[in-house]
């Protein structure tokens, strides 16, 4: 990877809302609905954000019946552990709150 890519990597995970959905897929494929309930944001939004992690390579979709499934790539998917994401230009650790939750 060269630094120019690692740069826009870090420019498109330097959005809290981006770096959640990715923490949220660290558990397998979900659709737009349930990102929606567990992030809590509007579906334009996460319409929005989700387009520019599938433009950066980071998550894929797949519709499965009238669902849209989304899941990260393997470029993500080189998780050290569930809070963990290695780019292979760096790693990025999900901040964790006071009670150790993410």
């Amino acid at each position: 990877m060269k630094t120019n890519d690692c740069a826009t990597m870090l420019k498109i995970l330097g959005d809290d809302v981006r770096l959640t959905i990715l923490h949220a897929l660290s558990s397998g494929p979900l659709c737009v609905g349930e990102m929606n309930a567990a992030i809590g944001i509007s579906q334009n939004l996460m319409s929005h954000h989700l387009k520019l992690l599938k433009t950066a390579g980071l998550v894929t979709s797949k519709r499965v019946g009238k669902k849209v499934m989304y899941q990260r790539t393997d470029l993500v998917d080189s998780v050290i552990s569930s809070d963990q994401i290695n780019l292979g230009c760096c790693q990025l650790v999900y901040p964790k709150d006071k009670k150790g939750k993410i």
